[in-house]
């Protein structure tokens, strides 16, 4: 991948970008090929609109599978850039273990919460499957949702959590996951107030819909604000990646 640079006396504003990936035994084969070419371009253009829209995104990979781990990044730092190896598939689906990885991460975010720098993080999850356990992710799923809380509004939602569902994705525990907003699609309509989920029943798909969610995720973040000031943005979510001309103006 190609290396971006930024220059840190003009970057004020920071955003922890967290992607949450299965790579249990049902995702072998073409799902696992997909997905790790849809990771490398997707980490990829996070790193152009970083540059493009002067935010430093902080970038963090999971994979899960009988257990979590940090591949890239871990709870208490990211990284703004990401030389993608591809991975390899196998074992159950441990979906509770990578979110509580995530809550990890807002827990530290709290303790700053009225940091002026830090932006609403987004966190997306790719899955295929049913967890091992429904029950304990959706404990978990809960748990996340409460780990970043504002002072100003405690109702607020402070995360935008997002979900990709690959070909047979348990929809209860997508539904469950992401936060409500828009999503706007690739033809023009719009489906309003809905829950943060992508299907993608056609794996060759998933390039594609993880760019435009990846790079509309963080345009959502900005427009959100920073710190415990957010404002009452709607977030919203585009299902496909409009190309632009230059860094300097994305168009999306």
């Amino acid at each position: 991948m190609e290396r971006y640079t930024y220059d840190e006396d003009i970057i004020r504003l920071e955003l922890n970008l967290i992607f949450l990936l299965d790579t249990s035994g049902s995702m072998m084969g073409e799902r696992i090929n997909q997905l790790n070419l849809a990771m490398n371009e997707a980490l990829q253009l996070a790193e152009e609109t970083s540059i493009a829209k002067e935010v430093k995104v902080n970038m963090r990979v999971v994979r899960f599978n009988d257990y979590a781990e940090w591949i890239y990044g871990n709870a208490e730092q990211g990284v703004q850039h990401i030389d993608w190896k591809d991975l390899t598939a196998g074992d159950s689906t441990n979906t509770s273990a990578a979110i509580d990885k995530a809550i990890e991460v807002m827990h530290i975010m709290h303790r700053n919460i009225l940091d002026a720098r830090n932006l609403t993080p987004v966190v997306i999850l790719i899955t295929d499957g049913c967890s091992n356990d429904p029950g304990e992710t959706l404990r978990a799923i809960e748990r996340l949702k409460r780990s970043l809380t504002s002072i100003r509004n405690p109702n607020a939602d402070k995360i935008i959590r997002i979900a990709l569902g690959v070909v047979g994705a348990n929809q209860d525990e997508l539904r469950a996951f992401a936060s409500i907003g828009d999503i706007v699609h690739a033809d023009g309509t719009t489906e309003e107030n809905v829950p943060l989920v992508f299907n993608v029943d056609n794996i060759d798909l998933l390039s594609s819909i993880l760019a435009g969610v990846t790079v509309s995720s963080i345009i959502a973040s900005i427009c959100c604000g920073v710190g415990d000031n957010t404002e009452d943005e709607k977030v919203v979510i585009k299902d496909a990646f409009e190309e632009y001309e230059d860094d300097d103006d994305l168009e999306f």
